[in-house]
């Protein structure tokens, strides 16, 4: 069960909250050309001035799930917000009856690690997976590609 940050509530994005993502995503030098609107459900948090200070993205496919555009504002790291968004995520793919979650990082592997993320190959990921823009696009090759299961 997600449980929400005792002083910020998880919401899902609207097409209006799409800049302000992207403007939190590249402050933190996370790609934000893969933001897709159609493909993606985006969740957030925010301060108590409305901005937007943690964001993760959910692809779902059909057995599997990608998380994407994950951000946390340098000021909340620590907070448990990136913690709690993953938890989130999670708990949505599973309700949609995703196998497993995937992604790839390589600026918080530790973070995913201590959540019950396992590290793989690239070449253990759903084809699904691979042929999404994020994997095409914005993975680095030195990135961590990472798995957890939903069940």
């Amino acid at each position: 069960m997600v449980q929400v940050h005792e002083m910020f509530d998880i919401e899902i994005a609207t097409r209006e909250d799409l800049k302000d993502i992207k403007k939190l995503l590249e402050s933190v030098e996370i790609p934000s050309d893969e933001i897709d609107a159609e493909a993606t459900t985006f969740f957030v948090m925010r301060d108590d001035s409305s901005r937007i200070i943690a964001c993760i993205g959910l692809e779902l496919f059909t057995d599997a799930a990608l998380i994407t555009s994950f951000a946390v504002d340098p000021t909340h790291l620590g907070d448990g917000l990136g913690a709690t968004l993953v938890d989130k995520s999670l708990e949505e793919a599973m309700h949609a009856g995703s196998e497993a979650v995937y992604l790839c990082t390589a600026q918080a592997p530790e973070l995913f690690q201590n959540i019950g993320f396992v590290n793989i190959d690239r070449d253990e990921l759903p084809q699904e997976i691979r042929g999404s823009y994020v994997f095409k696009n914005d993975c680095p090759f030195v990135a961590a590609y990472m798995k957890k299961s939903t069940y």
